[in-house]
């Protein structure tokens, strides 16, 4: 429920019309009841609304009213569009701190009331939406993506340059590990700051130099071990996976979700089906005309494929 709701008290919210998520018609001059721990306990038209206690609120709304949005992967901590990740790092730490409350208050104002923040939004800049610093969706925050050297979320440094400062400075973490012992090592570090979710790149991606959609990240027996250390701790585990082989590894693994699947087969979907495994499809990879002078020419034409 908003915030705004008085707690310990009952509210009405009347509207328009209602969609309440079950594939029905919208209904007319419709209304939801909020009891007065926060939960809906009733909704339907106006016209069969239950006695209302005394103290109850009443909220009318123009417009719609809707069940909240579920968004299960965004990247608040990293740019949308067409701007470059160099760009980004060269940004002044303020501005780019404006920019992710901007991205947080205008996701929740489209209706997305929970978010899966599936990697590099640090523990610090993820407080803006669990402290109330900006108006924000209820965060489920990965952190930072688990990757092998060379792999997806492993960056090259170019010319030498180090740009760890950068990504310190702005709040943008990343976590490297090779092998099962470390990888279970920076599993439970990862868990010790927060994360909710753990997030591992089981192949390479688009906008990574060094590897690519159908390269296979970590192993069966690493992606085994984060499954197994986040299961100490009830944390789920998703999977980055593009390509095929590295698909059915994170299957096989017992990753709880797979997040692109773009080389999903119907025997992986068949495995998948019968264990739980969740889809997270990309649908569209440019939805707008991009400028490879931005994004970089290996990243275009990786997306385009």
């Amino acid at each position: 429920m908003s915030d705004n709701h008085t707690m310990g008290k009952p509210l009405l919210i009347s509207a328009g019309q209602l969609v309440d998520g079950r594939g029905g018609a919208p209904v007319a001059d419709a209304g939801v009841l909020v009891d007065a721990t926060g939960m809906i306990s009733w909704a339907g038209p106006m016209a069969q609304v239950p006695r209302l206690p005394g103290e109850c609120q009443r909220v009318a709304l123009p417009g719609t009213l809707l069940p909240g949005f579920i968004d299960t992967h965004v990247h608040f901590a990293v740019p949308g569009g067409g701007l470059h990740v160099g760009k980004l790092l060269l940004q002044a730490p303020p501005v780019r701190v404006l920019q992710i409350a901007a991205s947080m208050r205008a996701t929740v104002e489209a209706g997305v009331t929970t978010v899966r923040d599936l990697g590099f939004l640090g523990p610090n800049l993820a407080m803006m939406a669990t402290t109330g610093a900006t108006p924000a969706p209820r965060l489920l925050n990965a952190i930072a993506m688990l990757s092998p050297t060379g792999g997806h979320a492993d960056y090259p440094h170019p010319a030498g340059v180090d740009l760890a400062s950068r990504f310190q400075l702005l709040d943008l973490t990343t976590s490297v590990a090779d092998g099962p012992d470390e990888v279970t090592k920076h599993t439970r570090q990862l868990m010790l700051d927060g994360a909710q979710v753990i997030k591992v790149a089981a192949t390479g991606g688009v906008s990574t130099p060094a590897d690519g959609p159908d390269d296979v990240g970590f192993s069966v027996a690493e992606l085994s071990a984060v499954v197994q250390t986040a299961a100490t701790r009830g944390r789920n585990v998703a999977a980055h996976a593009i390509g095929t082989q590295g698909i059915a590894n994170a299957v096989e693994a017992g990753v709880h979700s797979i997040e692109h699947g773009s080389g999903l087969t119907p025997a992986i979907a068949e495995r998948m089906a019968g264990q739980g495994t969740f889809l997270v499809p990309t649908l569209t990879v440019l939805n707008e005309t991009a400028d490879p002078a931005l994004m970089g020419q290996h990243a275009y034409q990786t997306a385009r494929r």
